[in-house]
């Protein structure tokens, strides 16, 4: 249950307008103090919205840019008669996760990039070392039980 002292100064002042859907903010019963410590939060907000936008813009463009390098280097590699290129591209920004992959062989058409190309770890040799190591054990454990 909650006081007049202690209830948030402007959750009463959230009012619909007349037009329906978009909400004001009414401020008009707060002090001076407080409209200034609104005005100060509110404008501190804006310039982190800014920044954050800027931010946003370079990654974009650089992304933009290495794609087009990238696809240069194809077509120029793809002209040359006989040759076969794959490139394969990944990056995690805070725009979000890219992965790439250009070419005219077969894994390109394909457009899936190997584990390594996306970051995974191939745990198959790792699988295959192990079975191995087992039948290696089963032929020691028949040769020993023969004898």
């Amino acid at each position: 249950m909650t006081t007049e002292s202690n209830q948030d100064p402007l959750a009463s002042a959230i009012v619909r307008s007349e037009q329906g859907g978009s909400l004001q903010l009414d401020i008009s019963h707060l002090s001076d103090e407080q409209k200034a410590q609104l005005a100060l939060e509110y404008q501190q907000g804006m310039i982190d919205l800014d920044k954050r936008a800027k931010s946003l813009n370079i990654e974009v463009g650089v992304l933009g840019d290495t794609l087009n390098r990238l696809a240069d280097t194809t077509e120029q590699v793809t002209n040359q008669e006989g040759s076969h290129i794959t490139i394969t591209h990944t990056q995690d920004s805070s725009v979000g996760h890219t992965e790439i992959i250009m070419g005219n062989t077969e894994q390109s058409r394909r457009g899936r990039l190997s584990r390594s190309a996306t970051g995974d770890f191939d745990v198959q040799p790792i699988m295959v070392i192990g079975g191995l190591i087992v039948a290696v054990i089963v032929v020691i454990a028949v040769i020993a039980s023969v004898l």
